[in-house]
């Protein structure tokens, strides 16, 4: 199991000063690779994954605000400890957590596989984009439709991708007590309509 987080000097040194620093180095290492690679998108290559550090320090930027929070931190050890997982999506869903406890107050009253799962599709978000589709995957209908279609978090993402496709389609960007109910539907249309890929 690779952790990215040492839990033995957690008191010391909390996860969001880990997790910075795993960001820097992750960082340095990704640039020596476009850099070892050459490839003539060079430029677009390292434009990209400066974007894409500046997003996850947007979404460190949440962490802070749960060293205290000891259901959070439980949480986070256990997705830390995920198996099936790299270590750098660890790190996307871990920093996609802080984010899904900022916004939704009541997250943590989805189940442990619920959380993984919203954790791991949001973790390709902007923030600006989690309200519109994490308050329909978060919803318990629909997020426990998900673990129970699949045990498969690869499968369960693949879903939540589907059903987030499925509302761009829609003429919305926003949910109000007008839509949220036509949102949902089309949410479970769609992974009633979802086909698992057993040829894994």
């Amino acid at each position: 199991m690779n952790n990215i987080i040492d839990w033995n000097i957690i008191e010391k040194v909390s996860v969001n000063e880990q997790l910075k620093d795993y960001l820097k180095k992750q960082k340095e290492l990704d640039i020596l690779k476009i850099q070892k690679d050459n490839d003539e998108d060079f430029l677009n290559n390292i434009e990209e994954l400066f974007q894409e550090y500046k997003l996850y320090s947007q979404k460190l930027e949440f962490m802070s605000k749960l060293n205290d929070n000891e259901q959070a931190m439980k949480m986070i050890l256990k997705i830390d400890c995920l198996n099936s997982v790299k270590e750098k999506q660890k790190m996307k869903m871990i920093l996609s957590y802080g984010v899904l406890v900022d916004y939704f107050k009541k997250i943590n009253e989805r189940t442990d596989e619920e959380i993984f799962m919203l954790s791991a599709c949001s973790s390709v978000l902007d923030l600006e984009d989690y309200a519109y589709y994490i308050g329909i995957l978060s919803d318990e209908s629909i997020a426990s439709s998900i673990i129970n279609k699949t045990e498969d978090i690869n499968e369960q993402v693949c879903i939540a991708f589907r059903i987030m496709d499925s509302q761009d389609e829609l003429l919305y960007d926003f949910i109000d007590e007008d839509n949220y109910e036509e949102l949902l539907d089309n949410a479970n249309n769609t992974i009633n309509n979802y086909r698992i890929n057993h040829s894994k």
